[in-house]
């Protein structure tokens, strides 16, 4: 592992408190899971709970993983954010880690389409580096 990798995981184990209002979607992220979710459920668990997940950002406040919960968050009226900042090597690295997190979350069949069409080409290109 190399230097910037180390310092990319370190910059996971720091959580800071953000305003809401300082951070953006990345522009990505709407092309390929879309805006209207439903975000009932996400409001009803952080309201009755009161724990959020940390976003992680970038540096200049984009949401790489988080867009549902930072939402969810402006909805519910909250002022600030637990956040992850991790600095990303290249836009492939960065794309690659947005597409990685959404895995885990329930997706339509287009959302699956959409991410194939990323991944495919994104793989290939990260193993030639």
């Amino acid at each position: 592992m190399n230097t910037s990798q180390t310092q990319s995981l370190k910059s996971f184990e720091v959580i800071e408190y953000v305003p809401l209002n300082h951070l953006k979607p990345h522009p990505r992220n709407e092309a390929i899971y879309g805006r209207n979710e439903n975000l009932t459920d996400l409001m009803e668990a952080i309201a009755l709970k009161g724990y959020v997940r940390p976003l992680l950002i970038k540096t200049d406040g984009t949401i790489i993983s988080g867009h549902r919960r930072w939402r969810t968050l402006l909805a519910l009226g909250w002022e600030k954010a637990p956040v992850q900042v991790c600095h990303f090597e290249s836009e492939d690295e960065e794309l690659f880690v947005l597409i990685a997190e959404n895995r885990q979350r329930q997706q339509t069949t287009v959302q699956k389409i959409r991410e194939g069409m990323i991944v495919e080409p994104l793989a290939r290109k990260l193993r030639n580096c």
